[in-house]
């Protein structure tokens, strides 16, 4: 995935989880290199706990190395940690969830959270 299509599937999650929680704090980053790229939001309350971590990946990002361990290291420190994939990823996924991460880690499609791509 291009990193144009990550930047703007990102700024559709935050422009969409800032009317549903407006009183969250939410930070944000991009992360990877143009091959493999992805987003991470973190939404924090007015006391500054971490509420919910969302990782949003793209097909491409799904094959690094470390993405269990972020997944897991997220799970540790967040009420709620929830991946975002591209549809046509999410069977392969739930697959990889199952068998390697945290139980409580959390998956959903794009198309399931509301997010499109406009190409």
């Amino acid at each position: 995935m291009p990193g144009f299509e990550i930047e703007q599937v990102m700024e559709q999650r935050l422009r969409m989880l800032e009317r549903e929680t407006p009183e969250a704090v939410l930070y944000h980053d991009i992360e990877g290199d143009h091959d493999a790229r992805w987003g991470i939001i973190t939404m924090v309350d007015a006391e500054g706990r971490t509420l919910c971590v969302e990782f949003v990946e793209s097909k491409e990002s799904l094959d690094r190395p470390d993405v269990m361990a972020r997944y897991d290291r997220a799970a540790m420190s967040a009420a709620r940690v929830l991946v975002v994939v591209p549809d046509r990823v999410h069977d392969q996924a739930a697959d990889m969830l199952s068998r390697v991460a945290n139980p409580s880690v959390e998956l959903a499609s794009y198309d399931v959270v509301g997010l499109t791509l406009l190409v």
